[in-house]
């Protein structure tokens, strides 16, 4: 997972989120990496940013990608997870946190997290482009 502590995806969000890793985790390893990243930077190099990154041992060229593909995954977890975020699951079935977002509040933090995710893809394509010719990517 490209991702190991809630510091490094809360960087990346619109605003001053508070949320234990688990609650996100899912959402990034699960859809996002997959589908968001993964189908970008294809299996090959996804793989060789995922072990580099597992095993501490990027270099610069691999810290500029990681950024460009943190960037949009962070928002884009975040945004798949912000609905259980904001309940409560118990005994007695699911609640809504008393101080939860007012609905337009949560409409535009939704559409700030999506605005990033999309951009973030655009900027990581756009990165992928220009350092076609790096050895690391070549793949």
């Amino acid at each position: 997972m490209l991702f190991k502590t809630v510091p490094e995806i809360k960087k990346y969000l619109p605003a001053t989120a508070e949320f234990q890793f688990d609650a996100v985790k899912p959402f990034i390893q699960f859809d996002g990496e997959p589908k968001l990243i993964k189908t970008h930077l294809g299996t090959t190099l996804f793989n060789k940013l995922t072990t580099a990154y597992e095993d501490n041992a990027m270099n610069a060229n691999w810290e500029k990608l990681l950024e460009a593909v943190q960037y949009p995954l962070a928002n884009y977890g975040y945004l798949k997870a912000m609905p259980s975020l904001q309940t409560v699951s118990g005994k007695g079935g699911l609640t809504r946190h008393e101080n939860s977002l007012y609905e337009h509040q949560t409409v535009a933090l939704e559409n700030s997290c999506y605005e990033a995710a999309y951009n973030g893809i655009e900027l990581l394509l756009l990165f992928l482009e220009e350092n076609a010719d790096e050895t690391e990517f070549a793949d």
